[in-house]
């Protein structure tokens, strides 16, 4: 090992240590790749070491793969300690803690794998949804909750929610508020569209109702946007619109003598656009808001920007009107000016249809809950946040969740969203009470990433990771109790060339913003690699463009299918030759730096954003360049053809009178008829495809 490498193992293991000392609280900001389930393992470690009971500690994760993972570590390494011999354990217990153990230390290590068995919860490695629902099985009656309540799973949640917006769709009473809502609402999207909207406002139901709560009620909220938007609460959108259609609020000849001019010269954009306002200037008052949008298009663009004034007007028509672009320019700055109240009058009353309708989903979801004794992911966190909130019922849970909870890990933090936070910070509220009845350290320890909550997981916000860890932080201060803060900068996973390309786009101010805190130096912020002067590279591919279409030939008869390969499509087929050349492929195969030898197939890993079309392309670019992939690491059961094929005759077994799927069956890979002689079989025939087909059996 180079001594550039030892140095950076050595602060990698000095940062470690300070984040899982057990006598302080922590806030660790560590990227992925440099130790965060490795320190989380550690602290817990510690705080067994240094006696506390496995009952008081409290690890909160955010996936059961997650708990699993860090419960096998923990546990591997306590049945290692009880078998390991003395100078072996004294060597782990030492880089453990920092400092050689005494006989003392050496004999507790032994012990705790033991007395962590026979504790009678064990440890307590949960994620968070499944300790609210522990929580609340054990105090239904505190939280108010059914005692024999169950948990809706994601599916039928969904479907619960589906069935509750046609509900509220079909139950609207006439003239009412809601049916104002849907109307306004289905008027502003399009059937694409409105289905993917509702989806939205339901993923989103927690921050809503949390919304309206921190403000006071809908109403309330309302104004407050509308203020935010810098509306007066009391203003209306088609009085502004009426406004700015009144004779006074502009010139009118001066307009349609530019209408006239721009009709009369002879230019067809020109022409367009006087089309487009002559019926506004035409028409009396109270019918122009009805022609606004076409009028506002002569003047402005779909971005709603001013139309560019160096060829519009054109010369004939400043020709016929020397002051058109004057006129243009002036009416161009008024409908600006008009426009930008007009939007957000709109956008606050469209929020309120919005909120109507999301109120009467959520109620009808709520009675559906309640009436089968249901709870989904949210109120698990919600009724568990509610229950801890309460300063009468707080001091019993705690009490009796083991006699009370000392030490409380939060892993994934950057994930946590604000009504976790809020269960986190119920369960941690005494530990910076000062001195009190209890004089044992109580500590409050987080490791997340901050860069991960731009993907806004479960609701979660950069911003909160930070205000959770400056709220710890004075809370710590104020009852004298230490804290650190501690960066895990270091990387055991990536090259330091990968690492300087992620610092290079943080470096952006744009690309940064949420992700680096304001005023931090860039230089603190940089990311280090362990494994220092391995080779690395990055490459960075231009954008590919979508190609459009070639024209079809006039006349031609539509039989030809015309296919155009996405830009993603054609991206699979770039990155599988740049594969093919990298394993040798129809030539030499690239060397592997950091080995020394050929590049092989088993040393490449695809990472995709989502999975999607691109992934699929790609392994079937890769399988026609003739290089060996193993696929797909997660595949849709039910989207599987095989699956489907199995589906599709169980069906055609099922529905009798389905001739299209036992047609399709026919078909299959099961029976592999051919056109010819499925139409022979299905041509004049008198019944179902299924009489048809027993009729011929009967024959033969």
């Amino acid at each position: 090992m180079s001594a550039a490498n030892a140095e950076l193992l050595r602060a990698a293991e000095a940062a470690q240590r300070r984040a899982s000392d057990p006598r302080a609280s922590v806030w660790v900001e560590a990227s992925a790749g440099s130790g965060k389930t490795k320190v989380l393992t550690d602290r817990v470690l510690r705080l067994l070491l240094a006696g506390v009971a496995p009952g008081r500690i409290l690890c909160l994760t955010f996936t059961k793969a997650a708990a699993a993972e860090m419960s096998n570590r923990l546990f591997a390494r306590l049945a290692r300690w009880a078998a390991l011999a003395e100078a072996d354990l004294d060597a782990e217990l030492a880089a453990l803690t920092g400092r050689a153990p005494g006989a003392p230390a050496r004999d507790a290590a032994r012990r705790l794998f033991a007395a962590v068995l026979d504790a009678a919860d064990g440890l307590r490695i949960e994620t968070l949804h499944g300790f609210c629902q522990g929580l609340l099985r054990r105090f239904p009656v505190e939280a108010g909750v059914s005692p024999t309540f169950d948990v809706l799973d994601e599916r039928r949640a969904a479907e619960m929610l589906r069935q509750a917006r046609e509900t509220v769709f079909r139950a609207a009473p006439p003239g009412s508020e809601l049916d104002r809502a849907v109307a306004a609402i289905t008027d502003l999207c399009s059937d694409a569209t409105f289905p993917d909207l509702i989806a939205a406002v339901t993923a989103a139901r927690g921050r809503i109702v949390r919304a309206m709560r921190a403000w006071g009620g809908r109403d309330a909220l309302l104004e407050g946007l509308s203020r935010h938007l810098g509306l007066d609460p009391a203003a209306d959108a088609e009085a502004i619109l009426a406004a700015a259609c009144a004779d006074d609020a502009c010139d009118l000849a001066a307009l349609r003598a530019l209408c006239r001019a721009l009709a009369e010269c002879g230019g067809k954009t020109d022409g367009k656009h006087a089309a487009a306002m002559a019926g506004w200037l035409a028409a009396a008052p109270a019918a122009r808001p009805a022609l606004w949008a076409e009028y506002v298009s002569a003047f402005l663009t779909k971005e709603g920007d001013p139309r560019s004034t160096k060829t519009y007007p054109c010369k004939a028509a400043l020709a016929l009107l020397p002051g058109a672009a004057e006129i243009l320019s002036a009416e161009q700055d008024r409908l600006l000016r008009a426009c930008e109240p007009l939007a957000a009058a709109r956008l606050r009353d469209a929020t309120r249809h919005l909120m109507v309708l999301a109120d009467a989903v959520f109620a009808t979801y709520a009675r559906q809950k309640a009436a089968g004794g249901w709870l989904d992911y949210d109120d698990l966190i919600q009724k568990a946040r509610d229950l801890l909130g309460r300063a009468e019922a707080r001091p019993w849970v705690l009490y009796k969740l083991d006699g009370g909870l000392d030490h409380i890990l939060v892993d994934e933090a950057q994930d946590t969203s604000p009504d976790q936070w809020e269960v986190a910070d119920a369960l941690s509220s005494e530990f910076f009470a000062g001195e009190g009845a209890r004089t044992a350290v109580r500590t409050l320890f987080a490791v997340g990433d901050p860069k991960q909550s731009i993907y806004r997981f479960q609701g979660a916000d950069p911003e909160m990771f930070r205000c959770q860890r400056e709220r710890v932080s004075r809370a710590a201060a104020e009852a004298d109790l230490p804290f650190a803060r501690v960066p895990l900068a270091i990387s055991f996973r990536s090259v330091q060339a990968v690492l300087d390309a992620v610092d290079a786009t943080f470096d952006d101010p744009e690309a940064g913003d949420g992700v680096r805190e304001p005023g931090a130096d860039p230089v603190e912020a940089r990311h280090l690699a362990a494994r220092a002067g391995e080779p690395g590279l990055v490459e960075l591919w231009p954008l590919l463009p979508t190609p459009e279409a070639a024209p079809e030939t006039p006349w031609n008869p539509p039989v030809e299918r015309l296919t155009v390969d996405s830009a993603a499509t054609r991206c699979a087929r770039l990155v599988a030759e740049r594969i093919a050349a990298m394993v040798g492929v129809g030539g030499a195969p690239e060397i592997l730096a950091s080995r020394g030898r050929p590049i092989r197939p088993g040393d490449i890993m695809v990472l995709v954003q989502k999975r999607d079309a691109f992934q699929t392309d790609l392994i079937r670019a890769l399988k026609t360049k003739g290089v060996a992939v193993a696929g797909a690491d997660r595949l849709d059961l039910a989207q599987h053809m095989a699956v489907q094929d199995l589906l599709a005759a169980a069906e055609a077994a099922l529905l009798p009178d389905d001739d299209l799927t036992l047609a399709a069956v026919l078909k299959g890979p099961f029976l592999g008829w051919s056109e010819d002689e499925l139409f022979d079989l299905c041509h004049r025939r008198a019944g179902s495809v299924r009489a048809a087909l027993l009729a011929r059996r009967d024959d033969r």
